[in-house]
């Protein structure tokens, strides 16, 4: 403040006139104005060296199935209305994180099994729309049409632009992060995910997925955070409709926090469960169904949006987290904003299921494009 006292003046100094002109009043007045506003420059100035800009925003959803279109037009992706909430809530982010529960394309052999899923890849359109999207594979209906099926599904996002993560030819390709460039540095990202059908982690016939395997991921994720802003694991997991996280799940999220990881992202029982912060990371058990035509009840159709903020904060990073409900219901309109009273009927909800999670300290902190976003603090 001194400092800026002394440039006002001397500011002040050379403004003065060699010659005077009008009376003393109308000087004074003159120097007083451009004292302030000096004064003022100099506070706008200050304020904005010590602003903490974010030099990274992740934002991340649940399981997302593109066949079983039930009312959307397969033939014209442009009348796709069920991402148009989504772009939104992921305005101003680097990276937009979820869970492919389909097979892409229209080759390969379909599995004998009950549900089998395989999109045209006209269905990505709307998703290359968004910041550098991030399509987790390790999950239970990526190979329902074989290994054939999934070299193709991974082909198509390459040629899409939709990076992918937790499935490959090999086993060492599936195990492979996928780095996200942001202005700070580097996101890394890692998948993995339960199937039924054990040929689906064996690279023999060509793909694979990566599995839960807490030795390998611990690993994984110690390697990843050598060189990484934050490590993020998505996991594919649980019992379906089951609203509780087990203790074995803990386990393994905690594990994986406690080797580096900064943010754990579940799916795969299609609703939600709880939360849980845990040595300054967050875990996200499930975040439920996103873009889904499952709407047989209010479990079914609620989902969660997760943020992570990311800021410098001396010499370290600061960790800040977000969440915003959504619900679905109509299948071909998607997840929207639902009312204040259903939204604080979800974190209500979410409440119940988080056990390790003081809700208390859950505040609203902001609403931006129609979205609840709700600040999870320590």
């Amino acid at each position: 403040m001194i400092q800026a006292m002394m440039l006002a003046n001397s500011v002040r100094n050379r403004a003065m006139p060699k010659h005077t002109i009008g009376n003393s009043r109308q000087r004074s007045r003159t120097h007083n104005i451009l004292l302030i506003v000096v004064l003022i420059t100099l506070l706008i100035i200050s304020s904005c060296s010590n602003q903490k800009e974010p030099i990274s925003i992740l934002v991340a959803g649940g399981d997302c199935l593109l066949d079983r279109f039930n009312g959307v037009d397969r033939m014209d992706p442009r009348k796709d209305r069920r991402w148009d909430t989504l772009l939104k809530a992921v305005d101003g982010s680097n990276t937009f994180l979820f869970n492919l529960e389909t097979s892409i394309g229209q080759g390969g052999t379909p599995k004998d099994k009950r549900y089998v899923f395989q999109a045209p890849v006209e269905s990505l359109y709307p998703i290359m729309k968004f910041p550098k999207p991030v399509a987790a594979l390790a999950n239970n209906h990526t190979m329902d049409y074989g290994p054939s099926g999934l070299i193709e599904t991974i082909e198509a996002l390459d040629k899409s632009r939709i990076a992918h993560v937790g499935a490959g030819r090999t086993e060492e390709e599936a195990w492979t992060e996928t780095r996200i460039d942001c202005p700070g540095g580097t996101l890394s990202i890692l998948a993995c995910g339960f199937d039924n059908d054990e040929s689906s982690y064996s690279d023999t016939f060509g793909a694979v997925i990566a599995p839960v395997d807490i030795k390998i991921l611990k690993e994984r994720v110690k390697e990843c955070k050598k060189s990484s802003l934050a490590v993020v694991v998505m996991l594919h997991w649980g019992s379906e409709y089951d609203t509780a996280f087990t203790r074995s799940q803990q386990f393994v999220a905690r594990s994986l926090i406690d080797a580096g990881a900064d943010l754990l992202i579940g799916s795969g029982p299609h609703v939600l469960q709880g939360l849980e912060e845990y040595h300054n990371a967050l875990i996200c058990y499930s975040l439920g169904n996103l873009v889904f035509d499952d709407l047989e009840n209010n479990e079914t159709s609620a989902s969660l949006l997760v943020r992570m903020i990311l800021r410098p904060s001396n010499g370290g990073l600061q960790k800040e987290f977000m969440v915003a409900p959504l619900r679905t219901k109509q299948v071909s309109v998607g997840p929207s904003c639902p009312s204040p009273d259903d939204a604080r009927s979800i974190i209500e909800d979410i409440a119940l299921r988080s056990p390790y999670l003081n809700f208390q300290i859950i505040k609203r902190s902001s609403i931006q494009n129609g979205i609840y976003w709700y600040l999870i603090r320590n």
